[in-house]
């Protein structure tokens, strides 16, 4: 897998129709079908031919530990909002089931309030806006119970830039006036992810890939033609929340290998 800072992998605009039908299914054409307009065969090229995604970035907070406040950097993410602190603490120092071991982060608390703008982090990296953009991450629930409900929810707001330059720069001010706006694209989706709908269990690893509420489609990715006009850069916003929280119950959230790509 090649490696690029700063990027996201995508479905065609027959994701986006099944999930606004409410469909499952999705006919796609075979992998050696020719293109309209393409004689038959144009199509047909080696596994060797193929190119690779390049990965934009994937965290797992490898470099950091410790606490970071609302308004800090957290490595290449700056903590925008925390109703007590983020942290990155090692795996096993939290007690979960993890073979891999490695880092995790996690927000000390939430708010009274369910709001999504009370617990996240963002970051900014440059994007080639002639290809599609896919992004996930592993989340962990760590709570005492038979199942994971609903309560417990991520979401990710991705919002475009000109370039890195103008995107750090809303993300220093907490604001997103430079931000490229335009009717028709996918300026300002937000993709969450309810983890008892999404089939998560507790005390497990659970990969996301698929938003499960609220996204303009399943799969958690772009085609170049969703994005603004003038793209140059993505702010990446991740948000987490608990509807249920409370101060006397240990039941916390845990993230890790946030991934972007571009194939």
């Amino acid at each position: 897998m090649k490696v690029r800072h700063g990027t996201f992998a995508i479905a065609g605009v027959a994701l986006a129709a099944s999930w606004a039908c409410g469909t499952d299914d999705v006919a796609t054409a075979p992998a050696d079908a020719a293109a309209p307009g393409e004689a038959p065969g144009a199509n047909d090229a080696t596994a060797s031919d193929a190119t690779e995604p390049e990965t934009i970035f994937v965290d797992n907070f490898s470099d950091l530990e410790g606490r970071y406040e609302p308004g800090e950097e957290l490595g290449d993410w700056t903590v925008l909002r925390a109703e007590g602190y983020a942290a990155v603490a090692r795996a096993s120092d939290q007690g979960l089931a993890d073979g891999a071991g490695g880092n995790v982060l996690y927000f000390s608390e939430f708010s009274s309030e369910p709001r999504f703008r009370e617990s996240r982090i963002d970051r900014c990296a440059e994007i080639d806006a002639d290809l599609p953009l896919s992004f996930s991450y592993e989340i962990y629930a760590d709570v005492e119970a038979e199942f994971v409900s609903n309560d417990l929810r991520v979401r990710v707001n991705p919002n475009f830039y000109t370039d890195i330059e103008a995107c750090e720069d809303d993300v220093r001010a907490d604001s997103t006036q430079g931000r490229l706006e335009e009717v028709g694209s996918w300026y300002n989706e937000d993709w969450d992810v309810r983890l008892e709908s999404a089939r998560a269990e507790p005390a497990a690893w659970f990969r996301a890939t698929e938003a499960t509420h609220n996204a303009p489609a399943a799969a958690m990715r772009y085609a170049p033609e969703a994005y603004p006009s003038g793209a140059g850069a993505v702010r990446f916003s991740l948000r987490v929340r608990d509807d249920q929280f409370s101060p006397v119950t240990s039941r916390r959230l845990y993230l890790r290998a946030i991934e972007l790509t571009q194939p």
